[in-house]
C-alpha cells in the first residue's frame, strides 16, 4: 500500500486561488470524531458532549467558503455514546448535538449528511466494544425527529439483502444518492449482522449499489466512519473488519467509476491510496483528542475538508487545518489534492 500523505507538506497560511478558467462549480464538506474524551466532559455545561469550540468553528469556516458546500458529510464520533444502556446516553447526546447545529447559520444554508461511528451505535462493557441492540432504533428515531432522514429509501434489509446477514433493518443507516453526476454511498461501518462482531458493513449490497452506478456512467464516492484501509501517517482503532472489507475491496478493484473512499475514526488527516487505484481521505481531525502517532510537519491539527467538482468536472479534495494548539482560528486550505480519474 502506497500511502500518499499530500497535505501535510503543503500546509498554507493563505487561501488556495481556483483557477478563473476552471472554477468549482460545487463542493462537499467532510470532517468526523469532534467528540471529547469522556473523562474531559462535564454533561452540565456540555450536554452534547462534542468538542463545541472546534466543532462551531469548522462550521462557520464551511459557510465563510465560496461556493459554499452545497452539502456537509458528519463522518461519525459525533458523541461520546459508549454507553450500556438502553440507548438513553447516547440519545440525550445527540439531541444537544442535534441542537448547537439548528442555532448555527450554516444550518440554514447546507444539507447535513449525518454519518453513524461507533461511538453513536456500539456499547462498551468494561473494556469490551459490542454491538448495541438498541441504538439503530434510537439513530433512526433521532433522523426522523430532527429532520436529517436520507433522502432515498434504496437501503439494505434482511428481506432484500440475505448476503450480509443483518439482523434488523440498515435501509436509513445505509443508502445511496446522486448528486449531478456523481453517486454517494453511506455505510454504516458498525452494520449489526449475525457475525455479533462491530465494524461489519454491508458489503454486498453496496457491491451491487455501486455496479449500478456504474453501469449509469457515474463517479462512486463511498461516505463511512471507519477506515477500509490502514493509514501510514498514524496508528488508529480497528478499521471495518476484514470479511466484509474484502468484498469490498474486490468491488473496488474490478468496478469503474471509484471517485474514493471519504471517512474518518482515526482521529488524523490521512490520504491513501489502494492498491487497485484511488484513494482513502481520512478527515478525523474534526475535534477529538488526535492520534499521538501522528505527527503532521506544522505540528498537531484539527480541521476538515471539501471535495471540489469543477466546471470541467475536474474532481479535488481540499484539506483545511488550524493549529490545535493556542487560540480556535478559521482553518486555512491546503493544496487541492487530485481525485484520480476514475477507470
Amino acid at each position: 500500500m502506497i500511502s500518499l500523505i499530500l497535505a501535510l507538506t503543503v500546509f498554507r497560511s493563505t487561501p488556495v486561488v481556483a483557477v478563473d478558467d476552471d472554477p468549482v462549480v460545487k463542493s462537499f464538506a467532510f470532517f468526523g470524531c469532534n467528540r471529547v474524551d469522556a473523562d474531559a466532559w462535564n454533561a452540565k455545561e456540555n450536554p452534547s458532549s462534542a468538542n463545541l469550540e472546534q466543532l462551531r468553528q469548522n462550521w462557520t469556516d464551511i459557510e465563510n467558503i465560496s461556493p459554499r458546500p452545497a452539502m456537509l458529510f458528519a463522518l461519525g464520533d459525533l458523541v461520546i455514546g459508549y454507553g450500556d444502556d438502553q440507548g438513553e446516553g447516547v440519545r440525550a447526546q445527540l439531541d444537544a448535538w442535534a441542537a448547537e447545529w439548528k442555532k448555527h447559520p450554516l444550518s440554514q444554508k447546507t444539507k447535513l449528511i449525518v454519518v453513524a461511528g461507533n461511538h453513536e451505535l456500539n456499547l462498551k462493557r468494561n473494556k469490551e466494544k459490542l454491538p448495541s441492540l438498541h441504538t439503530t432504533a434510537v439513530w433512526n428515531d433521532w433522523l426522523t425527529r430532527e429532520g436529517f432522514e436520507p433522502a432515498t429509501g434504496n437501503g439494505p434489509t434482511p428481506a432484500t439483502d440475505p448476503e450480509d446477514k443483518l439482523v434488523d433493518d440498515q435501509s436509513r443507516l445505509n443508502y445511496s444518492f446522486d448528486v449531478d453526476k456523481l453517486h454517494f454511498i453511506v455505510l454504516n461501518s458498525d452494520t449489526r449482522t449475525e457475525a455479533g462482531i462491530v465494524a461489519c458493513i454491508p458489503a454486498y449490497w453496496a457491491a451491487k449499489d455501486f455496479q449500478a452506478a456504474a453501469n449509469r456512467g457515474q463517479t462512486t464516492f463511498f461516505l463511512s466512519h471507519r477506515n477500509l484501509i490502514d493509514p501510514a501517517s498514524a496508528t488508529g482503532d480497528a478499521p471495518i473488519e476484514p470479511r466484509s472489507k474484502g468484498v469490498l475491496l474486490e468491488a473496488i478493484a474490478k468496478t469503474r467509476g471509484f471517485g474514493g473512499f471519504l471517512c474518518a475514526h482515526v482521529h488524523a488527516w490521512d490520504v491513501s491510496a489502494f492498491a487497485t487505484g484511488g484513494r482513502q481521505f481520512i478527515a478525523g481531525h474534526g475535534g477529538s483528542p488526535l492520534e499521538k502517532s501522528w505527527k503532521p510537519a506544522d505540528g498537531p491539527v484539527f480541521g476538515f475538508a471539501v471535495l471540489e467538482v469543477r466546471k470541467s468536472g475536474k474532481l479535488d479534495v481540499v484539506p483545511y487545518f488550524r493549529s490545535a494548539t493556542g487560540a480556535v482560528v478559521p482553518a486555512q486550505p491546503a493544496a487541492p489534492i487530485p481525485v484520480e480519474p476514475p477507470r
